[in-house]
Formats: C-alpha cells, sequence, structure tokens
C-alpha cells in the first residue's frame, strides 16, 4: 500500500515538474528522497513482524 503510494506521488511530482521545477526539485531532495528508502524499510519491517 505505501510503495502504491509512493508511486503515485512520484507520477504526480513528474506531472507537476514542467510547471514549478524548481521548487518541486527541492522537495524532492529534502522529502522524497531521504525518506522513501526509510519509508519502505519501515513498511518491510511491519509487514514481516505481523505475519
Amino acid at each position: 500500500m505505501l510503495r502504491r503510494f509512493l508511486n503515485r506521488r512520484r507520477q504526480t511530482t513528474n506531472r507537476h515538474r514542467r510547471r514549478s521545477a524548481f521548487r518541486t526539485e527541492l522537495i524532492d531532495s529534502l522529502w522524497i528522497e531521504p525518506l522513501e528508502p526509510r519509508l519502505l524499510l519501515a513498511a518491510d519491517e511491519l509487514i514481516e513482524g505481523s505475519s
């Protein structure tokens, strides 16, 4: 579920990139990129822990 959400968010981000490239780059580099691996790792740990 989290993966799907992040993928959808990335597609939306790409769609808006033309409109506000700089701001989007900033958000991508400061927010989405550093967080994504940690979020996916946490999600995987939760899934493994509950099964």
